[in-house]
């Protein structure tokens, strides 16, 4: 679960240092738990096994993405 959260971390690092728009964007104070981020991401590989083989932080990121879209 830790590399899940690191994922995530990550996106609102690259955002915050690279001026680049949020890709992933949560409710304020709703912050995802550890469990909610590690089901989120087995959904998002349960509904795309084609996507097994990927790397595993390009696949974690895409379930970010997709369950946490910017408006």
């Amino acid at each position: 679960m830790g590399y899940i959260e690191a994922a995530h971390d990550m996106l609102d690092t690259l955002a915050a240092l690279k001026d680049m728009p949020p890709r992933v964007c949560v409710s304020l104070g709703a912050r995802p738990s550890s469990g909610q981020l590690r089901l989120v991401a087995l959904k998002y590989l349960k509904a795309n096994p084609n996507h097994l083989h990927w790397s595993a932080s390009y696949s974690v990121l895409l379930a970010l993405i997709q369950a946490y879209p910017c408006h």
